[in-house]
């Protein structure tokens, strides 16, 4: 019997996450950045996945290993998210970042 064992090297967490309130429909998510010493393989963009009022996963991709944060839009008004970030390597989607929430601002309109 043949047993053969693959290692796939798996990108690394992100650490120094930020979720900041930008507007009354945006939270801009900040991360810090990678250095080449802390992963062998080379990493190609990130995986952010958040969850809305309705406990619904969403998810979009930033290309690029120098990004170190963008915004998500279009969101409901004064509305807490949870996001939580993964690393994307030539081998594929990497270890998450443990989940942080923060809320959107109210519009600032009198009814």
């Amino acid at each position: 019997m043949l047993l053969f064992i693959f290692i796939v090297e798996v990108a690394k967490a992100v650490t120094g996450i930020r979720v900041l309130g930008t507007g009354p429909r945006s939270l801009r998510i900040q991360w810090k950045k990678f250095t080449e010493r802390s992963t062998t393989r080379k990493i190609v963009g990130y995986m952010i996945t958040y969850y809305d009022p309705q406990n619904r996963r969403r998810m979009t991709y930033v290309y690029g290993h120098n990004k170190t944060y963008t915004e998500l839009r279009q969101l409901k008004i004064w509305t807490r998210y949870c996001v939580y970030i993964s690393t994307v390597n030539e081998r594929g989607v990497g270890l998450a970042a443990p989940m942080v929430c923060n809320r959107t601002f109210q519009d600032g309109r009198v009814n």
